[in-house]
């Protein structure tokens, strides 16, 4: 007579490790942040990426989320390569920096994942003890090695910059994801979640006489290991006319969630960055902020003049 098969005790017979998850946790953003995205925040235990042109508001998204970072006991490390960061914007944005980690020397892209992965294995090892979030501001402003050679008059020289960056951003992620999504589960006290910003550039058409695509620099890597998405797009720019002269003092930009492997929720909105806040572009926003802020624009006019680029 046939034994009949016992599914529960071949599973047994495999010794397989049974790995339980955390409780899911994010860096929460503001509410209306949240609503756009679909999701309390950026999420820890995941990688995230923010890309789009310059200027689109990627470094107000990061300040935003380092300065709620502090409010909930997640320290934010941030590995800064971009030279536009300054200090006095982070801190009106709330972002204070002496109560984070805060990284400008990195010259590589394997310097910086060197980095993320010397904190989370501090992190992992109990002499980081904190939940922690990793910023890279901005992965597509540095090159890697294989990209560089110096010549011997101290110049360098840039060879097939797109394939050997890709090539070690590909290398490294395959790293860093496992690392970093094993900090969901209970085998490691403290989660790590890393954002990415990057930039995009003007690909080749993808057939004869199509349009140049925008493109994230790096690869399609980033895309794939990736659980959230975020594109970013400037769509007015904010002037005051202060005693007949212009000040930008603005942008309304586009946040679009590209990708949420979280919930599946892929929404979009259009936000008002200043150099300290961030919120919904809704009817009368910018009324109230210039009413908010009248010692600095008094009786100025607004002007949101249009800079989208048409598809």
């Amino acid at each position: 007579m046939t034994k009949k098969f016992n599914l529960e005790e071949f599973k047994k017979s495999l010794q397989l490790t049974e790995l339980e998850e955390k409780q899911p946790k994010y860096v929460v953003l503001n509410e209306e942040l949240q609503s756009c995205i679909g999701l309390p925040g950026f999420p820890l235990g995941d990688i995230s990426e923010i890309y789009g042109d310059s200027d689109t508001g990627k470094s107000t998204l990061m300040l935003h989320a380092a300065a709620e970072c502090q409010k909930q006991n997640i320290l934010p490390v941030c590995i800064v390569i971009e030279k536009k960061y300054r200090e006095d914007r982070a801190r009106l944005m709330g972002f204070n920096p002496d109560n984070a980690i805060m990284n400008f020397s990195c010259k590589t892209i394997e310097d910086v994942f060197e980095f993320v992965d010397l904190i989370t294995a501090k992190i992992n090892k109990g002499k980081l003890p904190f939940d922690t979030m990793v910023f890279i501001d901005s992965l597509g402003s540095v090159n890697s090695k294989e990209a560089r050679k110096e010549r011997k008059d101290g110049t360098t020289e840039l060879k097939n910059i797109h394939q050997r960056n890709a090539k070690v951003i590909t290398e490294n992620l395959m790293l860093m994801a496992d690392k970093i999504e094993d900090t969901r589960y209970t085998t490691h006290n403290h989660y790590v979640g890393l954002v990415i910003l990057n930039q995009i550039y003007d690909a080749p058409p993808a057939f004869p006489g199509g349009s140049p695509r925008k493109v994230p620099r790096g690869g399609k890597k980033l895309k794939y290991v990736s659980a959230l998405q975020i594109e970013t797009s400037k769509k007015n720019e904010l002037n005051a006319i202060v005693d007949g002269k212009k000040v930008a003092f603005g942008i309304i930009s586009r946040i679009r969630v590209k990708k949420n492997h979280i919930n599946s929720i892929r929404n979009t909105g259009e936000f008002i960055i200043t150099a300290d806040s961030i919120f919904a572009n809704e009817d009368g926003a910018i009324k109230d902020y210039k009413n908010a802020n009248k010692e600095q624009w008094g009786n100025s006019t607004i002007v949101a003049e249009d800079c989208e680029e048409k598809e």
